[in-house]
């Protein structure tokens, strides 16, 4: 309940003013407030911790990847260059972030990947 009256009140402020972006604006800033909130709940009912480490990190790679895809959306470029670029630039940001903070999550997939690739050549290369 929480959640849809700070959606309804943040979208009263926002919408005159951003029109779509500022519902947007609103929805998300409920949604991560609800998040936030069952979260801590969560928490107290099942009793699990959380590495608020790995919550850091999520948070900053995940801004670090907003701020960089909100300014490449400002680039003079046709909209499905933008589009390729937004989503490029996204995606290496957030990975380039989360392996500079040592993300184990992400780091051990990419370890992992990388060694499949690196056997799977080299099977390649012994069956010809």
């Amino acid at each position: 309940m929480l959640a849809v009256l700070l959606n309804i009140l943040l979208n009263y402020l926002l919408i005159p003013q951003y029109a779509q972006n500022g519902a947007a604006a609103a929805s998300v800033v409920s949604e991560v407030a609800l998040n936030v909130y069952m979260l801590l709940v969560m928490s107290k009912v099942v009793r699990f911790r959380f590495d608020r480490r790995a919550v850091v990190q999520s948070v900053v790679s995940t801004g670090l990847m907003a701020l960089c895809v909100c300014l490449v959306g400002k680039l003079p470029v046709g909209m499905l260059w933008q589009f390729l670029l937004m989503v490029g630039v996204g995606i290496g940001i957030y990975v380039l972030a989360n392996i500079c903070m040592g993300n184990e999550i992400l780091t051990g997939f990419l370890r992992k990947f990388l060694n499949r690739r690196k056997h799977q050549t080299q099977s390649e290369k012994m069956q010809q």
